[in-house]
């Protein structure tokens, strides 16, 4: 009942006048995915290299410690789990963006 009291120009008039806060650059839901990408890979491979680098002086400095070793190489298989995670999430992406975008 509300909405037959509401002219449809008015409404039509709303929706054209929207616009984009994101600058008109995300036209769809791939641009959107791609740009996510583009700020989440490096900053996990900025977030490897840290984490590397840590495990890599705990190991060093676990003198000899096996619980500290142990915990150190855990650290250093962690976080190369983790980057070919993103990798492989990297490459999946890409494949369904060319087979279903063909881009």
């Amino acid at each position: 009942m509300i909405i037959t009291m509401i002219p449809t120009n008015t409404l039509q008039a709303a929706l054209i006048s929207l616009t984009d806060p994101l600058g008109g650059k995300i036209t769809t839901v791939w641009d959107l995915v791609n740009n996510v990408l583009a700020v989440v890979l490096p900053l996990a491979s900025i977030l490897f290299v840290a984490m590397f680098i840590y495990a890599g002086y705990s190991y060093i400095m676990s003198t000899g410690d096996p619980g500290k070793v142990k915990m150190a190489q855990a650290m250093m298989t962690n976080a190369v789990i983790g980057l070919v995670i993103i990798a492989f999430a990297f490459v999946a992406l890409a494949l369904v963006n060319r087979g279903i975008v063909g881009a």
